[in-house]
Order: C-alpha cells, then sequence, then structure tokens
C-alpha cells in the first residue's frame, strides 16, 4: 500500500531509466524479490541491509515508503539500492539507503551500474523535492559524492578457541569482565520471547540519554524477518534483567545491533559482562567477526569498543545535495539539539515510550 500511494503521487517513479545496455526500474514485490535476493546472497559488496526482508521491517514498523531499485542488463541482475523516504515535519523530506541501520548503499557489478542507480536516485530525490540524498555504503563506492567519515564500525577477530580470545584481551578488560562474574552475573540467549525485557532496559536507557525510543513492534519485525539470524542476550542479577543485546547475524558477522544496560547496576559491570558472554556465543556458533555496531569516531561509545581490540572500519555515508545546499548534520551531536535532549530526559518514563515511537518517525537515526 505505501509504495502504491507514493507511486500515484508520483507516477514518474514507475518509469524505467535506459541507457543503451542498462535499464533501472523499481523492485515489484512479487515478480522481483527472489531475483534481489538472490542478487544479495551472491554479492560480497551486500551486507545484511541490503536484504529484501527491510523493506517489509520498515514499512510496517514506521510507515515509511520504500523503493528498491534494481539495475539490469539484458535478464541480469547487476545492481541494487534500496531507497527509503522520510518525510518529516521536523526536517523536511529525504531519501536514504538505509535509515535506522549502518549500511545499505549502492551495490553493483560494475561502475556503469553504480552511476545508473545513483542518477535515478538522484532523479527521484529532486522529483520528490527532497532535501538530500544519503548513501550509507560500507565500502568506496566511487561515485564523487561529498562523503562523511566520523561514524565508524569497531569489528572483532572472533577465534574458535575461547582460550586465546580471553588471552588476548587487555588485562583491565579482563579483570572487569571477572567482576561481572564474581558479582554473580548471568546471561540467557533467546528468541522473541525475551523482547519485552530486552525492551525495558533498551527503552529506559533511551530515555536517560535524550533520545526517543524506536517502538517495542521494530524488534519484533526483524525477529520475523530474519528467525534464524537474530537473537537476544538478557543479563541477569538476582533475577532482574541488568543489560540486554539484540544480535543480528549475516555470513560469518554477528553483529551487536542495539545493547543497553542499567545504569543503577554500572557497578557490577553488566557491560563488559554481557559483550563477553556475546563474544562467547558467537565463537561457539561459527561466526568469525563479532561487529559491535556503528559510533561517532571518538566518543565514549567509541572508546567502550576499542578496549576489546577491535579494528574500525569507516562508515562511507556520502550525499547528493542540491546546488548551494550543506551536508546535513542532524545528529545528537549537533548542538542545536541539545535542549531538546535535556528536555527528553526529564520526562517520566511512560510517556517517553508513548510518545517516542511516534516522534522517532519524524527524526534521522
Amino acid at each position: 500500500m505505501c509504495n502504491q500511494s507514493w507511486q500515484s503521487e508520483n507516477p514518474t517513479l514507475a518509469s524505467t531509466a535506459k541507457t543503451p545496455r542498462l535499464s533501472v526500474f523499481p523492485a515489484r514485490e512479487v515478480a522481483d524479490a527472489q531475483r534481489w535476493s538472490d542478487f544479495v546472497r551472491s554479492h560480497e559488496e551486500c551486507s545484511s541491509y541490503h536484504r529484501w526482508e527491510w523493506k517489509r521491517v520498515i514499512e510496517n514498523t514506521f510507515g515509511w515508503h520504500t523503493l528498491f531499485l534494481i539495475a539490469e542488463e539484458g535478464n541480469k541482475v547487476v545492481g541494487i539500492l534500496p531507497l527509503v523516504l522520510q518525510d518529516s515535519w521536523l526536517f523536511g523530506r529525504w531519501l536514504s539507503s538505509v535509515p535506522i541501520v549502518q549500511g545499505g548503499g549502492v551495490a553493483a557489478e560494475t561502475h556503469e551500474a553504480s552511476q545508473a542507480l545513483l542518477e535515478a536516485a538522484i532523479r527521484v530525490t529532486m522529483q520528490l523535492r527532497g532535501r538530500y540524498l544519503e548513501l550509507r555504503n560500507t565500502s568506496g563506492s566511487g561515485l564523487g559524492l561529498l562523503t562523511r567519515t566520523d561514524k565508524v564500525r569497531a569489528v572483532l577477530e572472533i577465534a574458535p578457541n575461547m582460550t586465546v580470545m580471553w588471552n588476548g584481551l587487555d588485562p583491565k578488560v579482563r579483570n572487569l569482565v571477572r567482576k561481572g562474574i564474581k558479582n554473580g552475573l548471568s546471561a540467557v540467549f533467546g528468541g522473541a520471547e525475551l523482547i519485552d525485557e530486552f525492551y525495558r532496559i533498551f527503552a529506559r536507557n533511551m530515555r536517560d540519554l535524550g533520545t526517543p525510543v524506536y517502538g517495542k513492534s521494530l524488534f519484533g519485525e526483524v525477529m520475523n524477518a530474519f528467525p534464524q539470524d537474530s537473537r537476544i542476550c538478557l543479563v541477569h542479577h538476582e533475577g532482574k534483567t541488568i543489560a540486554a543485546a539484540f544480535l543480528l547475524g549475516y555470513r560469518q558477522t554477528i553483529e551487536s545491533v542495539w545493547a543497553s544496560s542499567s545504569r543503577e547496576s554500572l557497578a557490577l559491570s553488566p557491560n563488559m559482562f554481557l559483550y563477553w558472554s556475546v563474544i562467547t556465543f558467537a565463537s561457539q556458533h561459527g561466526y568469525q567477526v563479532l561487529d559491535f555496531g556503528r559510533s561517532t569516531a571518538g566518543s565514549s561509545t567509541h572508546r567502550f569498543k576499542t578496549q576489546w581490540g577491535t579494528r574500525d572500519i569507516p562508515l562511507l555515508w556520502s550525499y547528493w545535495l542540491p546546488s548551494g545546499s550543506e551536508l546535513p548534520s542532524m545528529d545528537r551531536h549537533n548542538t542545536r539539539f541539545h535542549a531538546a535532549i535535556r528536555f527528553w530526559k526529564q520526562l517520566p518514563l511512560g510517556i517517553a515510550n508513548q510518545v517516542g515511537p511516534r516522534v522517532v518517525r519524524h527524526l534521522p537515526s
């Protein structure tokens, strides 16, 4: 329904853009979903966030319109670009690939296909009078766009031998993990049955950070879309959940997409115990890399991750902007949002949880 209403408002979006050998067109739900998924599986440049299932996750959770572009040569798919339109009463209209996560930009077999997808995305942005187009690339795209490099992924190589992993940690990190063990912390892993407890910790932490929280339905949608790849880890102390992480696996990597802990329990070292438990889980289940998720380079969150011996991989977020426009700066580090952050921190938790999912639909994320 979302795409139908979008295309009826803007009928030229459904048209096919052609070069002598190449065409770019919006993927059709029934006809192209399998072809899209086959391309993602066979193409090394594709990330977890290129998967077709994110289309439904985003539409069902946020009501945002999606336009998944396919580049085709002959009858062969040679490139893809998932696009999401966000229309905000606060910030106007923009397109991104893909919001709320760290990747999902252009993936193509040839530079020609990449350029064709970019040109089609720019046309869509112009037709919709978007303020900008944002492509969240995880590797160099060679598209000649203005690119931010302040966001990074922190990744840790996982050994199958846990003794090797333990001995490779900094002594200070080992001591903090031991502290959690001595304090009687325990970890449990599971699926959708743990969403309520995960969300209780996550929503409280987001309010404390001054950030509107996603609706709980997001995590159920992700679980439904990727039942074999998504897991939740809860850390317990004396029968109470004090830390939690939402994990998503893809190929040889498992990512901690969202994680939080109870501020009242920080003296028990729950975060350190949580991530050691996740590292152990990753090793036991054959993952070769733990992705700690995105963060701003040099931030306190980034420093927490680097203490585990991670290496940084820059996230190359590229932008097309109309002539004369400035690069958008709409994250929490922008001073223009400090007053709003302070206000949100003061909200009663129940109100923050009720209002947050409505507000977050209108915020860059």
